[in-house]
């Protein structure tokens, strides 16, 4: 408990009520998801089991960010669990919801996720962009950036690439990005609700530390500068409550840049944000820097976030033309095994791309290059040759992946994957058998259930695609009038049989 009196000690000078803001870090934080409504907008999905309505009693709606609750203290309810599971929700602390919300990502928007891992913002920034946009989720991380696609799988996101990459160093040319969010590594002092140890953290990297941070989220927001285009947007954004690595970092920026400007957010009535300070034990910052905005846990009972958006100068471009060269993707045609037993409508195939055994989509997919399924560029960073596009060449040793495995190569089948099955399960007129909402619990956690219906090949073939009410569960097989589950014991990162018994996500 230290900490907590250091912690306010520290900013009692600009976070206003200090016993408010004392007794605030120190109650627990509560739990927020929202409901990826505009997934199903997106990628015309069903729903399964109880009925979104019925799992929003009792929740309390975030008032500024639609499709957004809060959840009582404890564990979720049973049928929230079966469609979390199912990707209709994702749990995401509320103020870190609002650094896509002032970003303002639109469909076919072209979005880079400079420090993407766990991927929370990155699955905002894909809904919001839409089947005709992509997002580039990157890390330094290879195992967090493994977090980021069970994430995109749960969802069934196809238009998000993830790639292996220093931002501060980015691989990718000029102008590339409509958008570019740099949600900076930091001090997480903000996190302190959920995380009180951050606090022990902070405390032993003192000032010096904080400044050391300073220099690096200076290299990934210059760089961000570079890769957006003239006209494009920003988010810079943390979960820390020091002026050195918020304010600080922008006044950097702005003094060694004359292309970027900070911009007046969009208005948000619902919540009590404070503008960016104007100095800081004896340092004063760029004017501009009162256009950002901070989000205090006392003010709006959430964690503490800062974020400012910027704009990049110059000639404002229409989304961006990145020159294509001899894609490797190719439409989904009708006679691809197993399209032609599924019998998906033609024009529903031509949503997404397969390439290098990945179902894409089609927005993404022409952007995709030769070369161990990579984007063309440099992977050195500062090219202006605008044949370029996003990301290295497969000498510089960077993986990237994009949308979801198409097949699994483990199986003799020719079997889907999970993933690809919910997909492009949803629009199947063969192949399928659907199930009862009360059997679903029992489906997920692989337990023999009746089917309620079973298209004309589903006896006939290995492995089916098993639905309710129209939505694509996963797999299974039929065999002596019942089905069997082929749906997998870790899902999304979490052990699917013990988070439905405890109704609690339990990570594996």
């Amino acid at each position: 408990m230290a900490a907590y009196p250091l912690l306010v000690d520290t900013y009692r000078e600009i976070c206003g009520d200090v016993a408010a803001f004392s007794a605030a870090c120190q109650r627990p934080l509560p739990t927020t998801a929202w409901h990826a409504a505009g997934l199903e907008s997106a990628y015309d999905r069903g729903s399964a089991g109880a009925s979104v309505p019925d799992t929003l009693q009792g929740l309390k709606p975030v008032p500024w960010r639609a499709g957004a609750y809060r959840f009582p203290i404890g564990n979720a309810s049973h049928d929230f669990m079966v469609q979390y599971l199912l990707g209709m929700w994702h749990i995401q602390e509320e103020a870190a919801m609002l650094a896509v919300h002032l970003l303002a990502p639109a469909p076919g928007d072209h979005v880079l996720d400079m420090c993407a891992a766990p991927g929370n913002k990155t699955a905002e920034l894909a809904l919001a962009a839409g089947p005709e946009g992509f997002v580039v989720a990157a890390d330094r991380s290879g195992e967090r950036l493994g977090v980021v696609q069970t994430t995109m799988n749960r969802l069934g996101l196809t238009n998000v690439a993830t790639l292996v990459a220093d931002g501060g160093a980015f691989p990718a040319a000029d102008n590339t990005f409509d958008l570019v969010l740099v949600d900076a590594p930091c001090s997480a002092e903000g996190t302190c609700r959920r995380h009180p140890d951050i606090l022990h953290d902070s405390q032993r990297l003192g000032r010096a530390g904080h400044s050391m941070l300073r220099g690096s989220q200076v290299r990934l927001l210059t760089e961000a500068a570079r890769l957006v285009r003239p006209g494009g947007r920003i988010a810079y954004a943390t979960c820390t409550f020091s002026p050195e690595e918020n304010e600080g970092v922008v006044s950097d920026v702005l003094g060694a840049r004359g292309d970027v400007r900070v911009v007046e957010p969009r208005p948000v009535p619902e919540l009590v944000l404070r503008e960016g300070i104007p100095s800081w034990q004896g340092e004063r910052f760029h004017a501009d820097v009162r256009h950002a905005r901070r989000l205090w846990p006392h003010d709006n009972d959430t964690g503490g976030f800062f974020v400012c958006i910027l704009e990049k100068t110059g000639r404002a471009a229409a989304h961006l033309q990145h020159t294509v060269v001899k894609p490797v993707s190719q439409a989904l045609a009708a006679d691809d095994i197993p399209w032609s037993v599924l019998d998906v409508p033609a024009d529903v195939l031509m949503r997404w791309r397969m390439c290098h055994n990945r179902l894409v989509s089609a927005g993404l997919a022409p952007h995709i290059q030769p070369g161990l399924g990579m984007f063309s560029g440099t992977g050195t960073g500062g090219s202006t040759d605008p044949g370029r596009s996003i990301a290295p060449e497969p000498s510089t040793a960077v993986r990237l992946s994009y949308g979801v495995r198409l097949f699994n190569p483990k199986t003799r089948d020719h079997r889907l994957t999970t993933e690809a099955a919910r997909t492009v399960g949803p629009f199947a007129q063969n192949g399928t058998v659907d199930i009862a909402p009360e059997a679903v619990t029992d489906y997920l956690v692989r337990r023999p259930v009746q089917p309620e219906a079973l298209s004309p090949a589903a006896p006939h073939i290995p492995v089916v695609i098993v639905r309710c009410r129209g939505a694509a569960l996963g797999l299974g097989r039929v065999r002596g009038g019942r089905v069997e589950s082929l749906f997998p014991r870790i899902w999304g990162g979490v052990d699917v049989q013990r988070s439905l018994n405890r109704n609690d996500i339990t990570p594996v």
